[in-house]
This record gives C-alpha cells, structure tokens and sequence, in this order.
C-alpha cells in the first residue's frame, strides 16, 4: 500500500475531477436527492473513483506519473443557500468518508494500489478552511454579538456535518458556541482585509476556526488517516490563504503532525502544495511575496511548496492575450529566484477555478503554453481536458448528453492531436535531466511587444547523485546537458538575432521538438557565442546542443528556404547621422544612415567594400513579414521615413539586414509621443438604464453585487491605430482581488467598420448588433480574462478566433474609471475612422462563464427575462463617423 517518495522534481501530474473524469460504476450516480443531472453543469454528472481505475493506462499513456483527484470525501450534495451541488468535493460534511457518488474506501484503496504498481502516485486534494454553506445572517451582521440574525440555511437533510466537532454549528446553541469550532462571521468583503481573509466566510462557506486546538488536533487525524488507510503520496490543499499560519505549522510540522507520520510510512518527501491564489503586476513580484508568505522561512517553516499562480497569469497574459514577452521572462527569473524550491512547484495552464486557456487563446499559443509548462522548472500540471483541447472549464471527458457542454467526449481516444502533443512534450521532459533539475537563463524577450521568447536549461551530467548541488560538481562543457527553446508568440515572422549563449562557438544545436516541419534543420553557434535564426508566426523549437564543431559565421537561418552561405570577409556597421534614439518624437522622422565596412577579425584582409548590399531589409518591432526594402547608395547612404502617428507613448525598435551579404548587427530603438487625439468623442450615457434591454433585469444576489454594470459615461480617443476608451462607471468593486483591477462586470465589447461585411449576431450573449450593424472585432474583458477575437469560427454559441494583442487595462477605482487602450496595429486597423463601438455589460464566473439569466435571480444568476434572453444589462452605441 505504501511506497517511498518519489524525486517530485522528476514527476507530471495530471489534475481531474472525480464527477467529471469517467463514470465507471452508473450504480451509485443517483442517489435519490436530485442531485443527479448529466445534463446540467452544476449537478452531479457520475463520475467516481472505479472510472479513474479503468482509465489509468489513458492517463499514464499521456505521461502522467501521478493522479491529483477533487477531495472524494462525503459532502453537501446540494445548497439551496447557493442552488449549486457538491459534485466538486470541496464542501465536505465528514472529512473521512468517501461521498457515496464516488464509491467506497475499497474503491480508493484499489485505486492507490493499482497507481503504485504502475509506478505512478497519488495526490488527494484536501480542505481545512471550511465545510459547506451551512448558515448566515438575515440582518445586518454584529460583530459585537454574532448571535443577532444567525440562521441556518438548511434544516433538513444534510443540514449539518456529520462528523465531529464540525456538527456543532448553531451559534445560537450555547454548547456550539461554547465549543468555537467555527467563525461566526459573515462572507468576505474586502479581501485585502487580513482579518477577514483568516476568518470570515469564502463565499458563504461556513469558516472553520483554524486556531481552535480541538481543530487542528481533528485536522491532523483525519488526514493521517488517508496516509495510512489508502496510501496517499501528497496533498494538494485548498484555499491556503485563508488559514492562518500558525495552523500550516502545527498541522504539518507537529511531532504528531503531517510530515512526522508520513516519515513512519516510508515517504520521507510528502509534498503539501497549496492554493495560494494571487496574481502579480506585471513586472512586479507582488503575487510572488504573497504566495511564498506560506512556505515560511527556515526557523519556522510552514507548506513545502505552493502551486505557481503568478506564473499562470503571464503564461495566460503573454500566449492567449499577446502581452509582451518580457512580461513572462521577468516572471520565469522570479519564479527562480523567490521560491526556495522551484522545481517542486506545481506549474499550469488550466484548472478547474480559473478560465479554460482555449477560452482566450489559439491552439498554437495554447501548444506554447504547454511547451513552456514542460521546458521550465517545476512541476508540470495537465488538467483533464486539456489533451482534447477542452474549452470548457468543467466538462466530463465521458459522454453526458448535455447540450450545455461545448467541448464534445471522445471516449478517452488517445489519438487526438493535443494527446499526441502532451505525450511527445511529456517524453521529452523525462528523458532530459535538463528540463526537470537543470538551471535556467533567459536568454532573450521582447519588452515592446509580441515576439521572441528564448531560454537555456542546463544541467551537469557528470554525476548521478540528483541532490548534489551545481556549485560543487566539477564538469567540462561537455558534460552538460543544455537544451534551448525558442518562441515566438506573434502572429508574424520574427529574425531571433544576437540570441547569447553559454555555448562554445560552433556547438551544433539539433531540433528535439518543433512547431513547424521547416524548423527540423540544424543550427549552429557562431564565434560570438549567438544563434540566429528567423522563427515562423506562433512557433516554438526545443533544440538540444551537441559537442562543438569548427566555428564559422552563418547568415541567420530563414527557415523557409534554407541555402549554405559562403563565409564572409567582412561585414558592415551603420553610423546614423543623428542621435535618434536621443530624443522623443512627436512628428514624422526621416532616418539618414550610412553602412561602414568592416573586417571580420583583426586577422581578416579586407581587400574591397565594393559589394556594398543594394537593398536592406528594414524590420520593424521584429515583424519580419512585414519588412520593407531601403534601398543604398553605392557609397553605402541610405535612409527610410518614420511616420508618427499613434496616441500616447511608444517605443520602435529598428532591425536592418542584408540577404545580399552577412548579417548587418545593427539596432535603431525610437521613442514617440502624440498627445493630440484626432478623434475625442464624449458620451453621456443615461442614469440607471443599466437594467437590460427591457429595464426590468435584476442583479444577483450575492454580497458583492451592486451597480458595477452601469456606465455612466464613455470617453473615446484615438489617433493613428491607437484607440483609447475611458469609461465612467456608477460603481467599481475589486472585492476578489481580480487580476485585472476589477471585478463583478464583464464587458464585451464589438467594432465594425462602417458598411463593412461582418457578423450581427453577438457570440454567447443572445443578441444581435443594434441597428443591422455589423462587427468584425471582439473583445471580451473581465476581472481574469482579458481577449480579442474575429468574426472567424464565431457563432451565436462560440467566440471567434484570438487576434492581436489584449488592450492594456487600467482602472481608477477612486474616480470609477475603466481605461482600455487598443493597439490596433496589432489587428490589422490603422485608423479607427469611420467605426463603430458598441459596447455591453454582463457579468462572467471565475471560471470564464457568462453568469446565467432566469426569471428570478440568485446569489450567482440574473433575473427578470427567459434564459435565453439577452444577457445585456447596459449597453453603448458610438459611432465615428
């Protein structure tokens, strides 16, 4: 039943869903509440342990080497507080039972074992921070007398936990309140508030008062007993952050707490990752400090490790949304440098509280995204799904019938392309040290924009012992292993150039895995220790280096018509007539160069500069599709106009090349600023008409829900391809701590060109363009979620294709203020002239979803129309034009 810790550096885990994975015993789906329903997304859809047995081969086949399941204990199957089922497993009323919809703790046991003989492990996903929604307040809540307004909200069956001492819930009971396992308190309303974060209620669940010594001593049994009894190898835990820090170190650090009795088992590694969900601005660690806040310190440790969250959110920025790339790079040296252990942090694309990446992203960004999870350190997170490239957050991977499911079931086929895509990055990883215990150096980025991303892993191979630290081991350039992997994340051609190495000159780089087929040849350092090579639009490549061969200077590699080039005998240099780069420009430039030839080495007889290039190729921001010929002189001038344009403020960066001759090293960086809009639009919308289309919708319920929806008033600004929206708002929350600044509203928003041909149906919203107007633009932005998308591929039940970069959000909370900043260059609009913006209100779920419309509104649903009204609760129309 037991065996010993694996090297957690070395593992993948694949993260499921009981109720949502595989239904492998329809016996016990329905247990007789209602509370089955494989047709509803928030019911209980059949899912249960005996189907992740008989599915382990399609898991283990993928790459996996361990299981994370939802917590499979006994829990409230259904709220009528939230009018939501338990089917997740995160609200439990006994904390050692199995819940009757999953199976028995024989299934569990069989479970564990047949994991173990694979050589695969088992991660159980546990909570100490709450039961169930179980009571409340009616009135305004006293902190000075928690009994005034207390109520239960359920009175009936599964009223209450059935394990003790979570049953003594009735504060009006003087036993109950005496005995003080819970938090009389109502749901968290400022989540920056550090008392409300340790002991009021996440969204109505009832908080479980973590200091209570009887608590912590219940909480230590009961989860030694899933050691113990089934043989569980780690813990995933929920909701760290709202737990105090003392209980982390008692709970796990206690002679009879977690890591002790894990010891007595065999497992002198147990890993405890934790929830620790924050975001970090970008180039900032804020997200970062407050993660690793619960590992502790060395004098007083707490976790062992964290799942990567503010990793997640630059993956999803820099993939799905086109931020620029240094954003992710930052975030990569961060990562290395503010977790003690790196590399057994968890790391992910998806999970089941947050968006589906496909809900934003392309599927080539989205192999991105992956391929990075597999090439940096840490441990790799596929959740279920992802190997089908799901775009629904919680569908079951087994056949439902549910129209309510966009993402349809193959029945665990391990032939589509995104399983063959895991599976190939999985191989790779485990078969290379580098990747799973390996250093890692960026190597190059770009902070203007989309386009090159590029890494080094390099781990010694000179000694077996994995402990041993780099620092003492004695090696040659030989004895590393070192693999590099490049991206690029914009939707063009990009020239990777300068790219510097650790490498000796010469070193032979081979392709291990590649997006494009034209990336398969071989790549060579030149004597500057620098790769060059020019990477296709949404590409990536992991190449692996070989010993050195004789160095030599190459053209960079256009991998689209590769030709052997002689080596040269001299290049060239430019010397600009002015410092540009100087000033900040705020009209047209004219560039004035001139190219001065230069030998290779010292060595190098330089016997003419006759061959002066005739053209140059002038690549702007790195767009090497986009390039455009300067033509030189035959004494080496030449010169090139930069319109200025654009609102607001902007960097440029210049490359110059030659396919005539070597490669021209030369960079030209401008900075511009245009203050004068030439289009400025004031709107005044009316005053609460933020209410739907019929003036009649209701708001949900829920504590936090209030006037967000209602714009009040949008300014526009536009000059060049630059759009900028201001938009005035009766009320802005952040009561989530939402990554963008804010939450509660969702704003989706269309362009269309004056008479242009496009869509008038609006995707997931139930409506239609006012006016017979058309769009041709998309853009979805909420509190975690923030994306662009074409008419292509969209319908009245889908988004279009990912386009562009993600407008820049800014937010005024103090003034009620939304700024958007559209770079419409990025999408193919130079001039916003004669469009139209329509602009809507609604609201989205964590998880990427429109919040759901009825008759009558809940604490989650809007109310006042049919469900398939349209879910619009304020709306703008601008026309420029």
């Amino acid at each position: 039943m037991h065996v010993e810790s694996p090297d957690w550096r070395k593992q993948i885990i694949y993260f499921l869903m009981i109720d949502r994975f595989a239904d492998g015993d329809p016996s016990n789906n329905n247990q007789g509440r209602n509370e089955y329903n494989p047709h509803s997304l928030k019911h209980f859809n059949g899912g249960d342990i005996v189907g992740v047995e008989q599915q382990l081969d399609y898991i283990k086949n993928l790459g996996a080497t361990a299981v994370w399941l939802t917590p499979p204990v006994e829990n409230m199957w259904y709220s009528s507080a939230s009018d939501y089922y338990g089917y997740h497993g995160y609200w439990a009323l006994d904390f050692t039972q199995i819940d009757p919809h999953f199976g028995t703790l024989a299934d569990y046991q069989s479970l564990a074992k047949t994991l173990h003989n694979n050589d695969m492990y088992l991660i159980q996903d546990i909570v100490v921070n709450h039961t169930a929604p179980l009571f409340g307040y009616s009135g305004t809540y006293n902190p000075e007398n928690t009994a005034e307004h207390f109520y239960l909200f359920e009175t009936g069956f599964q009223s209450a936990p059935t394990q003790s001492p979570f049953d003594q819930i009735n504060r009006l009971n003087q036993a109950d309140f005496v005995a003080d396992i819970y938090n009389w308190t109502t749901p968290i309303s400022d989540h920056n508030d550090l008392a409300q974060q340790y002991t009021f209620q996440l969204a109505n669940l009832a908080d479980i008062n973590t200091l209570n010594p009887l608590v912590i001593e219940t909480f230590k049994e009961t989860y030694k007993y899933w050691m113990t009894e089934v043989g569980v190898d780690a813990f995933r835990i929920d909701t760290v952050k709202y737990v105090e820090p003392e209980f982390w170190q008692q709970f796990l650090h206690d002679t009879d707490g977690i890591y002790s009795h894990a010891k007595t088992l065999g497992k002198e590694h147990f890993l405890t990752f934790g929830e620790v969900f924050e975001s970090s601005r970008p180039l900032q660690n804020n997200g970062e400090e407050k993660v690793t806040k619960f590992l502790g310190t060395p004098e007083k440790p707490l976790l062992n490790s964290v799942i990567g969250f503010p990793l997640y959110f630059d993956i999803n920025a820099v993939f799905a949304e086109g931020k620029p790339t240094a954003q992710l790079s930052y975030r990569l040296e961060r990562f290395m440098l503010d977790y003690p252990d790196p590399f057994t942090t968890p790391n992910f694309v998806d999970n089941h509280d947050t968006k589906r990446f496909l809900a934003t992203g392309n599927l080539p960004a989205f192999k991105q995204a992956l391929t990075l999870l597999m090439t940096v350190p840490g441990i790799p997170v596929i959740y279920q799904g992802s190997e089908h490239a799901y775009k629904t957050t919680r569908a079951p991977l087994f056949k439902t019938g549910s129209t309510q499911y966009t993402d349809t079931s193959n029945d665990f086929s391990q032939d589509s392309e995104m399983y063959d895509f895991i599976q190939q990055l999985s191989k790779i990883r485990l078969n290379h040290d580098a990747l799973t215990l390996g250093d890692m150096t960026i190597l190059a980025d770009n902070p203007n924009g989309q386009g090159l991303l590029a890494y080094q892993r390099s781990y010694p191979t000179a000694t077996n012992d994995a402990d041993q630290t780099h620092s003492t081991l004695k090696t040659t350039e030989t004895d590393v292993q070192n693999i590099l992997v490049l991206f690029n994340t914009a939707p063009h051609s990009i020239l990777a150039r300068d790219v510097t190495t650790s490498l000796a000159p010469g070193t032979e780089l081979t392709p291990l895995f590649m997006s494009h087929k034209n990336l398969e040849q071989k790549i060579t350092i030149d004597r500057e220790q620098h790769l060059e090579m020019v990477l296709p639009p949404l590409s990536f490549v992991i190449l692996t280096a070989k010993p050195p061969i004789k160095p030599s200077i190459k053209k960079a590699v256009d991998i689209s018509n590769q030709t052997e080039q002689p080596t040269p005998q001299h290049t060239f240099a430019i010397t600009f007539s002015h410092n540009y780069e100087k000033t900040i420009h705020n009209k047209d430039i004219l560039i004035e160069a001139t190219l001065e030839c230069l030998p290779i080495t010292n060595a190098d007889k330089l016997t003419s500069c006759s061959d002066y290039p005739e053209t140059l190729l002038l690549i702007k921001n790195s767009n090497f599709d986009a390039a455009l010929p300067v033509i030189v002189s035959k004494d080496g001038r030449f010169s090139f106009a930069v319109p200025v344009q654009d609102l607001g403020r902007h960097k440029i960066v210049f490359d110059l090349y030659s396919q005539q001759s070597s490669l021209i090293n030369s960079q030209l960086t401008l900075r511009t600023e245009v203050t004068q809009a030439a289009i400025n639009i004031n709107h005044k919308d009316g005053a609460k008409d933020g209410f739907g289309p019929t003036g009649k919708y209701t708001n949900p319920q829920h504590a936090s829900s209030g006037a967000q929806r209602e714009i009040l008033a949008v300014d526009v600004l536009s000059a060049g391809s630059v759009l900028q929206l201001e938009l005035t708002m009766a009320d802005i929350s952040d009561a989530w701590l939402p990554a963008n600044g804010f939450d509660n509203v969702a704003f989706t928003i269309f362009f269309g060109r004056k008479d242009g041909e496009g869509l008038t149906i609006l995707p997931l919203l139930s409506a239609s363009m006012p006016q017979s107007l058309t769009w041709q633009i998309g853009h979805q932005v909420y509190g975690w979620g923030n994306s662009l998308y074409t008419t292509n591929g969209a319908s009245t039940n889908a988004k279009g294709t990912k386009v562009g970069t993600a407008p820049e959000v800014h937010v005024d909370k103090a003034n009620k203020k939304i700024k958007l900043i559209y770079a419409g260059e990025s999408f193919g609009i130079s001039d916003w002239s004669n469009y139209h913006i329509y602009i809507t209100t609604w609201d989205m779920s964590g998880e990427g979803d429109y919040r759901p419309l009825g008759l009558a509104s809940d604490n989650w649903q809007f109310g006042g129309a049919a469900p398939d009204a349209p879910k619009i609760m304020d709306e703008v129309l601008i026309p420029i034009y």
